[in-house]
């Protein structure tokens, strides 16, 4: 919703293309999971980048919902 609010659905198809080369290195990594114990590691990873990036995201939804009144 922050870098391409017009494709918001289009998921992966156009990740490396339309996201800051910042984004894209700390999200690819998450993307293979070797086992278990990876996956449970990368979900604390995901889970607290989402949660620096919300309020980024929660900025924009609101700026653009108050533009539009």
């Amino acid at each position: 919703m922050i870098y391409r609010p017009h494709r918001y659905d289009f998921k992966l198809k156009y990740f490396t293309r339309d996201f800051p080369a910042a984004i894209v290195d700390r999200v690819t990594p998450l993307f293979c999971i070797a086992n278990l114990e990876d996956l449970a590691a990368k979900q604390q990873t995901a889970e607290a980048f989402f949660a620096e990036i919300l309020p980024q995201a929660e900025a924009k939804l609101y700026s653009n919902t108050n533009s539009q009144n």
